[in-house]
């Protein structure tokens, strides 16, 4: 995967700091995704909706690609919601406050 890597970085003409972090080939979709970062937080994750690696966290853009998902803000602390911090059972909710508010029943 390495030496793939290299490949589109000099294809792109992609230059430090900034470089492919993930490369997709979805075949049935006719699909390439290229991930490329300046090392900050993974831009692409796994959607908590459809389960693609189509969740972008950019500047720019905070969603899913594919289904369309938008985390908002926990409806309860207020904090903002992503692939990595969401409650699997419910995407209003922080995993932190969904624990909390289960423990309340």
């Amino acid at each position: 995967m390495f030496v793939q890597k290299q490949l589109f970085e000099a294809a792109l003409g992609i230059a430090k700091p900034w470089y492919v972090q993930d490369i997709d080939f979805d075949a049935g979709r006719k699909v390439l995704t290229i991930a490329v970062t300046d090392g900050g937080e993974q831009p692409v994750q796994d959607c908590p909706e459809c389960g693609l690696s189509t969740y972008l966290l950019t500047e720019d853009h905070a969603g899913c690609v594919w289904c369309g998902l938008v985390l908002g803000e926990c409806a309860r602390c207020m904090t903002g919601l992503t692939p990595e911090n969401v409650s699997p059972d419910n995407h209003g909710l922080c995993g932190y406050c969904d624990n909390l508010m289960s423990k309340d029943n």
